[in-house]
């Protein structure tokens, strides 16, 4: 018996244009050998068919595939950290002491992460010249108005060095499992302000 693509044979058959399978190889008794064709070759057989053209054992014959489906859940992708934002953040500065606000814009919840942020001033060399606060925003407050925080900064003795200059306000953000902080919002700030310095509370 055979077709375009393989014979069977009660003879040992060299030739290597061919894929020999032995009867003793075969899964079920048989007295025959398979012989399959290699690559592209094919065996002369009568009738139509011609158009098949691939010989021999195809790989989609040879191969099972096996697939994994693994279905990400959404809600994971979904995930944000939640925006702040300094209101009404002075441009010039002629005190030693000032307060910040900063707005949590949104409630933290499933889909919306605190953010863990430090806030500063620094000279244009990136030196802080006040206290440093850390906070985490992470109100979940509905009433947009009680998620404002009031951040009081103190500057040190040689602020006055600075009058006539720039100096800038930073907040940065810490990476989630990471101890370094990135720049989160920077605005600079003129200094007017005299040598003698002030003791009043804000």
């Amino acid at each position: 018996m055979k077709n375009r693509r393989f014979f069977f044979s009660k003879e040992v058959i060299q030739d290597e244009r061919f894929i020999r399978f032995a009867k003793e190889e075969l899964p079920y008794k048989t007295a025959f050998d398979i012989y399959f064709t290699r690559a592209l070759n094919i065996l002369k057989v009568s009738g139509s068919g011609m158009q098949f053209l691939h010989g021999g054992l195809s790989l989609q014959e040879l191969t099972i595939p096996f697939i994994t489906i693994r279905k990400e859940r959404k809600e994971a992708f979904d995930l944000k950290k939640v925006k702040i934002e300094p209101i009404g953040l002075m441009s010039k500065l002629s005190t030693y002491q000032t307060i910040v606000n900063i707005l949590q814009e949104e409630v933290v919840g499933a889909k919306i992460e605190p953010i863990i942020c430090q806030m500063g001033f620094y000279d244009l060399e990136g030196k802080a010249i006040s206290n440093i606060i850390d906070f985490t925003f992470d109100s979940q407050d509905e009433e947009i108005r009680r998620r404002e925080t009031k951040h009081k900064f103190s500057f040190s003795d040689s602020l006055f060095l600075f009058n006539g200059e720039k100096i800038y306000f930073i907040i940065s953000e810490k990476h989630k499992n990471s101890t370094k902080y990135v720049e989160y919002f920077k605005k600079a700030i003129n200094v007017f302000i005299g040598e003698e310095k002030d003791d009043f509370d804000l």
